[in-house]
């Protein structure tokens, strides 16, 4: 532990990052972490990689966990969530408390013959938290430590674009990137929004984008606010705060790294829904990633002649 210096006033920091972009089924996920910095010495710590010793918690998400296996993003999720007032007792009521925009929105639209592959009616009663009690304190210990150090998680947040979504537009010429921009600017302003202009946010590069102004659909540049666009790294100024995108961000900061865990969690979710209802009368079928595998293009042939059957849209399930 290290001594801090008072500064005027807080500084704030998010980190943003993507999770499903290129798979065939499940939703792609977009989560953001907002901190606020107390010091100096907290800015840097937490524009940073995770020190060391915290290596096994906080890092480059590919390399913490895998499809099946996102108990440390659960962990998070869950504490963060805690930490924000939010007494989540099921994994949809941390869902709930994540989701950028209101569940019954998101639903709203949904065929209701597809409605269980993203919102079971029963998902409080059958799904249950995967994390240990010890993985829990771990994380809960690690949350202390960086407040001592000056750094406070204030929330996570995260926009849900299910298959249908990602269909829809699509249809209007729109691809899959247009969407995950989207997503962080929508994150990046409710972060602006609670923070003010003292923030600065990275976010992981959008498919090795350099030029992101003319792309940009919510965010408006302030006048000379194009501070850099480099393959490695394009930054902006927005309303006083910075919106920067860097390439391999996971492994450089923190806060994205903590983004991907909760999305690659939140994602896997979805996922187990959609496999639960698959598998309810057929539990030989395979647990399937949703990415392009042959384990996925078994289970869509396997499934085919029953999601017809029960009216489940092609758009509801199977990215184009």
């Amino acid at each position: 532990m290290f001594a801090t210096t008072p500064v005027r006033s807080p500084r704030w920091f998010g980190g943003i990052d993507e999770n499903g972009l290129g798979p065939r089924l499940g939703p792609l996920i977009v989560t953001g972490v907002l901190a606020r910095a107390e010091s100096e010495e907290a800015s840097r710590e937490v524009q940073g990689p995770a020190a060391r010793l915290f290596e096994d918690l906080v890092g480059d998400s590919k390399r913490l966990v895998g499809f099946g296996h996102s108990a440390l993003g659960e962990a998070w999720a869950r504490v963060i969530c805690r930490h924000q007032g939010v007494d989540a007792d099921s994994p949809q009521a941390i869902v709930q408390a994540l989701c950028l925009d209101e569940v019954a929105s998101l639903s709203a639209t949904c065929p209701a013959s597809a409605l269980p592959l993203c919102w079971p009616v029963s998902a409080d009663g059958e799904e249950r938290f995967v994390a240990d009690g010890g993985l829990i304190e771990r994380v809960e210990a690690l949350h202390g430590e960086l407040a001592s150090r000056g750094v406070h998680l204030i929330f996570a947040r995260s926009v849900i674009a299910c298959a249908r979504a990602l269909n829809a537009a699509h249809d209007e010429g729109r691809t899959r990137l247009d969407i995950d921009l989207e997503a962080m600017e929508r994150l990046f302003l409710a972060m602006r929004e609670r923070a003010g202009t003292s923030l600065r946010v990275h976010c992981g590069k959008v498919g090795g984008l350099t030029f992101y102004a003319p792309r940009f659909r919510h965010v408006r540049i302030d006048a000379l606010g194009i501070l850099k666009e480099a393959q490695a790294f394009s930054a902006y100024r927005s309303g006083g705060a910075e919106l920067c995108f860097v390439l391999d961000a996971e492994p450089k900061h923190q806060l994205v790294a903590l983004a991907s865990l909760v999305g690659k969690w939140l994602r896997d979710l979805f996922m187990d829904r959609l496999l639960a209802h698959l598998r309810r009368e057929h539990p030989e079928w395979p647990v399937a990633s949703g990415y392009n595998d042959k384990v996925t293009k078994r289970l869509i042939s396997l499934s085919e002649e029953m999601r017809r059957a029960r009216g489940i849209p092609d758009d509801c399930f199977l990215r184009r």
